[in-house]
């Protein structure tokens, strides 16, 4: 049996290749990639606290002060849901998602001009 049939999460490249540029650490990264696991419609999640620190293996506490964090640094939103009785936050992507098109931009371009170097560097090989 494979242990994809659980099922997975698709998360961009982008958020690889420039998840040091956002400011985070590698544990609020942790937090930031099992809420977007919560992810299923238009990039909002519900979850509570305590399902992310039982999967992450955290304190809820420590959860929270990330959490905290990745909003103050505009890359989530959170909200309580607009319906009545007791529910888990609402988190939204849309800070995440406007800050890594534009670092998605930067790296490219920086990806261009390392393969336009290393192609001149090839030339200049060969030459001699």
């Amino acid at each position: 049996r494979s242990s994809f049939q659980g099922g997975y999460s698709v998360l961009p490249h982008s958020l690889f290749q420039c998840a040091g540029r956002l400011g985070v650490t590698a544990t609020q990264q942790a937090v930031l990639f099992h809420l977007l696991d919560f992810c299923f419609d238009e990039l909002k999640a519900e979850v509570t606290k305590a399902e992310l620190a039982g999967r992450i293996n955290m304190d809820r506490r420590q959860v929270q002060r990330h959490l905290r964090k990745l909003e103050e640094l505009g890359l989530i939103t959170s909200g309580y849901p607009n319906r009545p009785g007791r529910h888990a936050k609402v988190y939204r992507f849309d800070g995440l998602v406007k800050k890594l098109d534009k670092l998605a931009v930067a790296y490219r371009s920086e990806a261009k001009q390392r393969k336009h170097r290393q192609d001149e560097a090839l030339r200049d090989a060969i030459k001699f």
